[in-house]
């Protein structure tokens, strides 16, 4: 059964979450379980840059809690 990950990525834009003064941008994770992909959405621009790279777990998991601390660090 294929997944549509780029579905996913929608919910970044009704995530409840502080103003957009507060937090002017987000970082997302869309995953089936297996299949990673990461995406940030600039909420000023209204404009989601989706990653190139997806990872898969838990081949990739290293490649995965690398970018998930990464993100945590610059909120």
């Amino acid at each position: 059964m294929p997944y549509d990950l780029d579905y996913g990525f929608t919910q970044l834009m009704w995530e409840r979450s502080p103003s957009v003064q507060e937090q002017p941008v987000l970082v997302g994770a869309v995953t089936t379980g297996v299949v990673w992909q990461f995406a940030r959405l600039d909420r000023t621009r209204k404009h989601i840059e989706q990653g190139v790279n997806s990872f898969r777990a838990p081949q990739e998991l290293e490649s995965i809690v690398r970018f998930l601390v990464r993100a945590l660090q610059r909120g």
